[in-house]
């Protein structure tokens, strides 16, 4: 019974708040992505080998990873899929690793 009250409220939430994709939307300059090949219109699918399908999966990688090179797929415009490195830089002003991009509105 927790079980399915706690599926149904999470249902609720994400239908009312929705959820970060893993699409990037921006590039900030000073961080890793932008000269690893990273592209605005690119979709994260894996790091380190493993999937994304969401933002949270892409956080949780950073903080396990800290400042090592990361292995970072993603589906270009065209279809392709890119695995790329890169180093992520940490931000003192959100006391966290960074890779430099933006996606959803949210600065990773």
């Amino acid at each position: 019974m927790n079980i399915a009250v706690a599926f149904v409220l999470n249902l609720i939430l994400i239908i009312s708040n929705g959820y970060a994709t893993t699409v990037i939307q921006s590039l900030d300059e000073g961080y890793g992505a932008i000269g690893a090949g990273i592209e605005a219109g690119d979709e994260i699918i894996a790091v380190n080998g493993e999937r994304v399908h969401i933002l949270q999966d892409v956080n949780y990688a950073l903080a396990d990873n800290g400042e090592q090179v990361m292995e970072v797929t993603v589906r270009k415009a065209d279809g392709s899929e890119k695995t790329l490195s890169v180093v992520p830089k940490y931000d003192e002003t959100l006391g966290r690793y960074r890779l430099g991009i933006s996606v959803g509105g949210y600065a990773q």
